[in-house]
């Protein structure tokens, strides 16, 4: 096996066809099937299942490509630091960014990276964060923010910050003045949240079981946009923290009161794989997501 058979089969994978695998590869189509054959061979396994559907993976060949795909990179990732020695960082960075938090993070760590470190090919990845920690562990991805700081084996996590929660309710109908409120009036509240799957509604739904409270949860709904779109009909309510409405907020659209009784807070936090090390590009962009997290998320930052 080599690593032009792995680049190989990740081009089929991603075509889904050898003859457009071919053509995106400069290589007439028996060619290509020889090699592949030659790494089945090798393997001992078939990894296509070949139809009128096209072509699709095996288990082994879905195994394989997601291995390779990781060795890949970190060869990839030796050239990169080889090239930066003499230079500004250069190579391919993918970083994974919660939904909560994307849609105000993305544009500004994008124009930062971009602006200081032109050479660095980003990748910005929204999720939620159980899919981050996945992809963090196979290679997918070279850094992710988290809220979840324990059971992540083979991460590495550097806590940057914990954020206040909020009461999320539409404007129309709920004009009283109120900064924050209590946990046990949101018991019999009924409110739309993403599924147990997801860190937020872990973290919440610990908070609760903690003082005694079972929530009352409808709806489960994974689009942040969805969720403030229901809440925005005014028979429902969420629970996010304030960076994830605050243009909301601003626009008189929703309100947000914060939790207390007890405050609810979660933690935000940097993650890398333990088992592999950072490119010196993965590192200038760390750098400058932490610093995004800290900025946009510092404070509750009325308008």
């Amino acid at each position: 096996m080599d690593l032009r058979q792995l680049e190989y089969l990740q081009a089929i994978a991603e075509q889904g066809s050898f003859s457009r695998a071919a053509r995106a590869l400069g290589l007439s189509q028996p060619s290509l099937s020889q090699r592949m054959r030659e790494l089945e061979a090798e393997l001992g396994g078939e990894l296509f299942l070949r139809g009128s559907f096209g072509v699709r993976l095996t288990d082994l060949g879905t195994q394989v490509v997601a291995q390779g795909s990781a060795v890949l990179r970190q060869v990839e990732q030796i050239r990169t630091e080889a090239r930066s020695r003499t230079g500004d960082p250069v190579g391919d960075v993918a970083i994974g960014l919660p939904t909560s938090v994307a849609l105000h993070l993305t544009v500004p760590i994008v124009r930062e990276v971009t602006r200081r470190f032109p050479g660095i090919r980003l990748r910005v990845i929204e999720s939620m964060s159980g899919y981050l920690q996945e992809w963090l562990a196979s290679g997918r991805l070279d850094l992710a923010l988290l809220y979840k700081l324990d059971g992540a084996p083979g991460l590495r996590i550097t806590p940057i910050l914990t954020e206040d929660l909020y009461l999320i309710a539409a404007r129309a109908g709920h004009e009283e003045d109120r900064a924050s409120i209590p946990m046990a009036e949101i018991v019999p509240l009924p409110l739309v949240l993403p599924s147990r799957e997801h860190g937020l509604r872990q973290n919440i739904e610990a908070a609760a079981t903690r003082a005694g409270m079972a929530l009352q949860v409808g709806v489960e709904v994974e689009s942040l946009v969805h969720m403030k779109e229901l809440v925005r009909d005014g028979d429902r309510f969420t629970i996010l923290p304030f960076a994830a409405v605050r243009e909301e907020v601003r626009a008189g659209l929703l309100i947000a009161r914060r939790i207390v009784d007890p405050v609810v807070r979660r933690p935000v936090a940097l993650a890398v794989s333990a088992e592999r090390p950072l490119s010196q590009g993965a590192r200038r962009v760390a750098e400058v997501v932490e610093h995004a997290v800290q900025r946009a998320l510092s404070g509750r930052a009325d308008p």
